[in-house]
């Protein structure tokens, strides 16, 4: 969410996940609004393949890999960290940008050819255009 151990519950991020393909570790916990504080520990136990960063964090996948007490979490060791485009989250139009976006980086072999920034691109472009006739 904010920083490394501010994370999210609820069903609204774990139904935007589910539907890219993942599953939130925290999913179940809190409501859709809630901030939850987690522990180093939690992050051990949890042990994602993922981490998946909101866009508004104030940390960057570079400083959680160059944190030593982070070296051993799966993400980490397989090189697995992604920060969210900005503006992609939550149920917005642009959230399905962020769905393609997530998916290519929860299953990399299934989706690596998807390209959410181009699709994005040539979306905006035709808005543009239409909102010009």
């Amino acid at each position: 969410r904010t920083d490394a151990l501010t994370t999210v519950g609820g069903t609204l991020q774990g139904e935007i996940f589910e539907k890219a393909g993942g599953t939130l570790v925290t999913n179940g916990i809190g409501d859709n609004s809630s901030s939850l504080q987690i522990s180093l520990e939690d992050i051990y136990r949890y042990n994602p393949d993922v981490i998946i960063l909101r866009d508004r964090a104030s940390i960057t996948p570079d400083d959680i890999y160059s944190d030593v007490k982070w070296k051993h979490i799966r993400a980490v060791k397989n090189k697995a960290i992604y920060k969210e485009h900005s503006g992609w989250t939550e149920y917005r139009l642009e959230t399905v940008f962020g769905l393609i976006e997530k998916a290519k980086w929860l299953h990399p072999l299934l989706y690596s050819e998807l390209q959410p920034e181009y699709y994005y691109h040539r979306f905006i472009n035709i808005v543009h255009e239409n909102g010009k006739q």
